[in-house]
């Protein structure tokens, strides 16, 4: 089981599905390099990491990441070789060589106190009641 909680060979028949789409769809069209990565990004990564990062750019075999924050930075560093081997699958091209991961934007606003009162703001409003 993946850590998104799909199943394996779920998660296999979904890439491959999507690998066989961008095949098709890179002999109708004439899909740029960068634009075939930003395509096959998601199927390659899965939906969790997806979330979580940005193709920020293409330029000479190495795709530019950018993800929200350093521990992905760090974690995600350790994960390339399996990231360049599926989206080589997905393609099924050796488009890319190396990816290389940036900070970028959080995606998500850090959480202010009050939008998720914890325990001691609840208990706050139960004594004023």
């Amino acid at each position: 089981m993946l850590e998104s909680g799909i199943p394996e060979h779920l998660a296999a028949s979904a890439m491959e599905r999507v690998g066989r789409l961008i095949a098709r769809l890179k002999s109708k069209s004439a899909l740029e390099p960068d634009e075939l990565i930003a395509a096959a990004w998601t199927a390659a990564v899965g939906k969790r990491l997806s979330a979580r990062t940005r193709v920020a750019g293409f330029h000479n075999g190495t795709v530019t990441v950018e993800v929200e924050d350093d521990l992905w930075l760090r974690n995600l560093n350790g994960l390339k070789g399996q990231i360049l081997a599926n989206l080589g699958r997905v393609t099924g091209m050796d488009l890319a060589r190396d990816v290389r991961f940036t900070l970028g934007v959080p995606k998500r606003p850090p959480m202010r106190e009050e939008q998720t009162p914890g325990l001691a703001g609840q208990l706050g409003k139960k004594a004023r009641a």
